[in-house]
């Protein structure tokens, strides 16, 4: 009977739309999977064929790999290399090595929805869709393995050198530090995050973040950006923070190595929020207070602070106005924005508190804690997709193999696949004899790697 018709005919007692279209992705996959294992074994048969002399054969081994259609069984050859060392040829040539035995494509992807959703959510997905079975704990390794490939990806890009640079007449670089929670309990992390852009009067072009848990290391990144991507001979740099620890105004105009010029602006944002946490936000003085900054009249500004000064009762109150007195009077020639500095074509700042939600929204949503290793991997997932590069990143960070290159020869052929033999009925052949064997590359720790342990 004509295998397609007895496909359709199991499909006959399903009575819902969901367990018709289980059926065929189970169904295609299960031809994915005879394809793919039937292919490997070919490059196994194809390699033995072209192997150089002093390759010795010992047996065959079985080998698995979860794909995104599900796993892959196959076997290979196992060999005595000339000098003495033994061996998987193809798992050498492909780069099949790791206990996790999952293939790049499915890493990848687990790697982009982790940066979305938690561990769990990712493992539950993916177990979903691809009927394969992993674990939470198994994604976080994954997680924090793809994105140390990623993050050494992205350093890598941001220091090539580039002939055609970008010549601009203003570039933005915006600075600001972020906590998160740590896993030791009472900790935090800290990671620092620059944004670069090019300013115009009513919109921003070719964005550009970088997130580090090293500031020093952010802030080298962010150098070999700029200087491998724009010409700054004739440009302007505008530095914007809190000007807090590490972001203060001379720190960050250092980073505008090379520029025509460098100009301060002091982050509104911040600003502000002092300003309304230390008068409180119930105060009739507060608003006036805005008003006088946002106009840059400082002696309006002083007479509020001196009044609401007058009424304090709080010897805690009175120390945190001193810190917000010291911080305009430190501050106060950086408040203006570009346009009043006649810098008519740029427009206003800010972009960078919103930005953080990018990172924030996965990394501190329902008191999510992190290690440093995983928030760094994660740092760097998040930071590829932000810039629009996950996909090429991913691809590049997981290509660190060498292709085997297999060329024409009439003499070796590669087996065809039938669909039409893997979609028939199948039936479960007579067990009979059952034979045991101790894998050579069975983990330590499990029973069948103690027990060759004991014969070695």
């Amino acid at each position: 009977m004509n295998s397609l018709t007895d496909f359709i005919t199991s499909l006959d007692n399903i009575d819902s739309l969901y367990d018709l279209e289980n059926e065929v992705i189970k169904g295609m996959q299960r031809l994915f999977r005879v394809v793919v294992g039937t292919y490997l074994e070919a490059l196994d048969d194809y390699i033995f064929n072209i192997k150089q002399d002093g390759y010795q054969v010992i047996n065959k081994q079985p080998r698995t790999i979860n794909f995104a259609f599900g796993e892959v069984g196959f076997k290979r050859r196992y060999y005595l290399y000339p000098d003495g060392k033994k061996g998987f040829l193809l798992d050498k040539k492909l780069k099949l090595e790791g206990k996790k035995r999952l293939s790049p494509y499915l890493r990848s992807v687990i790697a982009s929805l982790s940066q979305t959703t938690t561990m769990r959510n990712t493992a539950n997905v993916i177990n979903l869709l691809t009927h394969n079975s992993i674990s939470a704990w198994s994604v976080d390794l994954i997680a924090r393995e793809i994105g140390a490939k990623a993050a050494e990806e992205i350093a890598d890009n941001e220091s090539k050198s580039n002939s055609d640079l970008r010549s601009v007449d203003n570039l933005v670089v915006e600075g600001d530090a972020v906590a998160v929670k740590s896993k030791d309990k009472g900790n935090i992390i800290t990671f620092h995050h620059y944004r670069v852009y090019e300013r115009q009067l009513h919109s921003f072009t070719n964005k550009y973040d970088i997130a580090d848990l090293n500031r020093d290391v952010a802030c080298e990144r962010l150098l070999k950006y700029l200087s491998s991507h724009y010409d700054l001979k004739n440009c302007t740099i505008f530095f914007s923070s809190d000007a807090g620890p590490g972001f203060e105004p001379d720190t960050m105009m250092n980073l505008g190595t090379g520029a025509k010029k460098t100009e301060f602006v002091l982050d509104r944002y911040h600003a502000l929020r002092k300003i309304k946490m230390t008068l409180g936000h119930f105060n009739d003085l507060t608003p006036k207070a805005l008003s006088a900054f946002r106009h840059y009249d400082k002696d309006k500004l002083t007479v509020i602070l001196d009044t609401y000064e007058s009424q304090l009762i709080d010897d805690n109150q009175l120390n945190q106005l001193i810190r917000l007195r010291n911080y305009l009077d430190r501050n106060w020639k950086y408040i203006t924005f570009p346009r009043d500095r006649n810098y008519r074509t740029v427009g206003n700042f800010g972009s960078i508190e919103s930005s953080h939600r990018a990172f924030t929204y996965r990394l501190k949503k329902q008191g999510r804690s992190w290690s440093k290793d995983g928030l760094k991997g994660m740092l760097a997932l998040i930071e590829a997709r932000v810039n629009n590069c996950l996909g090429s990143v991913l691809r590049t960070s997981l290509r660190k193999i060498k292709e085997l290159h297999i060329e024409p020869d009439e003499s070796i052929q590669l087996p065809s696949v039938s669909a039409q033999k893997y979609l028939k009925k199948s039936f479960a052949p007579s067990v009979g004899v059952m034979h045991g064997r101790i894998s050579v590359d069975a983990p330590t720790s499990s029973a069948i790697g103690r027990l060759m342990k004991i014969f070695r």
